[in-house]
């Protein structure tokens, strides 16, 4: 007799069953059902006003803006709606928290590597960190004198 699995409704013998696996792994892939759909409807229709609002530039004219001044729309927006959550654009009609959304998604969008670098950074940093505090540790507990090990930030 041999061996079947099942999989999604679909039924295997071992070695099929392992190629399915490969075939269908999601690991480290994002998982964008994680993400609130609102929020892309909410950056739609901002979109839709700016592309209205300036018809020459092209679908994708905020592409020629400098990263900093959709930096610095977002932090306006985010100061009208501080006590209002709510509170609408008078020039839009649309919501300030909407603009937000809008103006960090092209931040992001425009500075993605260097975030990617950042995160990477502190990940390296806090792996270093926690291996001295791993060392510090030991040094404490065994008496051993290897000397405290202190991290100094790098000035590159």
């Amino acid at each position: 007799m041999t061996d079947v699995y099942e999989l999604d409704g679909i039924y295997y013998k071992p070695k099929e069953l392992n190629e399915a696996i490969k075939a269908k792994s999601d690991a480290g892939k994002p998982r964008l059902s994680l993400v609130p759909t609102k929020i892309i409807f909410a950056i739609e229709k901002i979109r839709s006003y700016g592309n209205a609002k300036y018809p020459g530039g092209g679908i994708d004219n905020w592409k020629t803006v400098e990263p900093e001044r959709h930096f610095e729309a977002m932090l306006r927006h985010a100061a009208k709606c501080w006590n209002d959550p709510y509170a609408i654009d008078p020039e839009s009609g649309l919501p300030h928290m909407f603009h937000m959304a809008c103006d960090m998604a092209f931040f992001i969008e425009q500075n993605w590597d260097n975030f990617e670098n950042t995160i990477n950074r502190a990940k390296s940093d806090k792996t270093f960190t926690d291996i001295l505090s791993g060392i510090n540790k030991y040094t404490e507990a065994t008496g051993n004198d290897l000397g405290r090990i202190e991290h100094v930030e790098s000035k590159n």
